[in-house]
């Protein structure tokens, strides 16, 4: 199954280029409607790391040290934003490279995931704060954290959070309505699995 590399450049200078080829790729692209984490994030990670990276040619420690600390969150900000790409594009390859990512192909059959299970929906300790988890899944790569208002039909939009636990904690949702919940599981070569949708009353 072709999916998204997530190694996405060698040296220093690539990983900007490969952030900004993605910005523009995915900028008004249909396919995406609600890129997560915003494309608005990206060009922010992205032009601290150019900053960062300029000033870091002098080879001063401390800069050099601020340069790697960006690189690092640029990439996991890139890296989430591929794996809401692959949620989306269901292993098509069209909708796939639109979205500017380099794609890949994997040998062999793609490893089963199973359904998500033992999905726990609880409060936080703060008002407005859900706690969501399930049981961990073989071969999973990374988690997608989903919520949306009640009421739940097919043309629900949920906002989802990628992540690579297995447990996250939502902040800031809205006291006293009923929101649904959901987690689904990502495989190495871009396989989507959901758990069953639970409603909880947000305190």
């Amino acid at each position: 199954m072709i999916r998204l590399k997530l190694m996405f450049a060698r040296s220093d200078s690539g990983l900007d280029t490969v952030a900004q080829n993605v910005v523009a790729k995915m900028t008004s692209n249909p396919n995406f409607i609600s890129p997560n984490p915003k494309l608005e994030d990206v060009i922010k990670a992205s032009q601290t790391y150019t900053a960062l990276l300029v000033d870091a040619q002098n080879r001063d420690r401390a800069k050099v040290a601020l340069k790697r600390s960006a690189k690092k969150e640029l990439t996991a900000t890139l890296r989430a934003l591929a794996n809401y790409v692959m949620s989306v594009a269901k292993g098509d390859e069209a909708i796939l490279a639109s979205s500017g990512f380099a794609l890949t192909k994997k040998r062999g059959a793609a490893p089963v995931l199973n359904n998500p299970k033992k999905f726990t929906v609880k409060p936080g300790s703060n008002k407005g704060e859900i706690i969501t988890e399930v049981e961990r899944i073989p071969g999973a790569r990374s988690y997608l954290h989903e919520y949306t208002f009640d009421p739940l039909t097919d043309a629900s939009m949920w906002t989802s959070v990628a992540s690579v636990s297995r447990k996250h904690l939502f902040t800031n949702l809205p006291s006293g309505k009923t929101v649904w919940f959901r987690v689904a599981a990502v495989g190495p070569n871009g396989q989507i699995v959901y758990s069953v949708s639970v409603a909880h009353i947000v305190l």
